[in-house]
């Protein structure tokens, strides 16, 4: 009983001679961190911001910037208390829950993104079929009415239509 006692006492006493040192040496790299970040100027990154989404994808403006992002370049999820918008690799756009009118508000917006993400998805000619379906639009060379269309060009002229090219977010 006295060598194992002994030997827990040896490995704790190389555990605190050994990890300590290293223990407050992370320590000081995170306090480093925290202040290099707490002396950045954030000021182009906070402040009032309004979101718009629907089935063709994303806007963002704030007072220093106005973002369109498709859904194919933007992925919405939520983590904690937060509807967090992924885009452009490591850019994130963060929305704090308690921006929406309710828990119920925000689920729901963030459902419908979702869902209009997963639409994005699908190959061009079914989500311009999709969109077409119920649409009045025209054709950007000849004014025909697109509605109802099936297929990627205009079934008048043959100019082949982009989505994007028929709708403003």
């Amino acid at each position: 009983m006295y060598l194992e006692g002994a030997a827990l006492g040896a490995g704790l006493a190389a555990f605190l001679y050994f990890a300590l040192p290293r223990l407050n040496s992370l320590d000081k790299a995170k306090k480093d961190e925290v202040e290099r970040v707490q002396r950045m100027d954030l000021s182009p990154y906070t402040g009032t911001m309004t979101l718009a989404i629907d089935e063709i994808g994303v806007q963002f403006r704030s007072p220093n910037q106005e973002l369109k992002l498709s859904w194919q370049v933007t992925a919405p999820t939520t983590v904690g208390d937060f509807v967090i918008f992924q885009h452009g690799g490591q850019d994130t756009t963060i929305i704090p829950r308690r921006a929406f009118a309710s828990e119920s508000a925000a689920a729901e917006f963030l459902d419908q993104a979702v869902s209009w993400w997963h639409a994005a998805q699908l190959p061009h000619a079914e989500r311009l079929t999709r969109y077409l379906a119920d649409r009045d639009r025209a054709c950007p060379r000849c004014k025909y009415n697109l509605r109802g269309m099936r297929g990627e060009a205009c079934p008048e002229c043959g100019e082949s239509i982009r989505l994007e090219s028929l709708v403003t977010l």
